[in-house]
């Protein structure tokens, strides 16, 4: 995915769309991380759908 001309949308639902793929179809990759641990360092990316896509109304990325 990630070509030069793809919006930062279309980005954000692919990488949802892959993380939703492997959650449901139970792949050991995903990690699950309580709520009260979560910290998003500075400097990610918030990606705002607009609408519910894939039950999310926006995906942040970073580290």
């Amino acid at each position: 995915m990630c070509r030069a001309a793809d919006r930062d949308l279309d980005h954000a639902q692919w990488i949802l769309i892959q993380a939703s793929r492997s959650f449901i179809c139970g792949s050991d990759r995903i990690a699950q991380f309580d709520r009260s641990e979560w910290k998003l360092e500075p400097g990610g990316k918030r990606v705002a759908f607009g609408a519910a896509f894939c039950n999310r109304d926006h995906l942040w990325t970073g580290t």
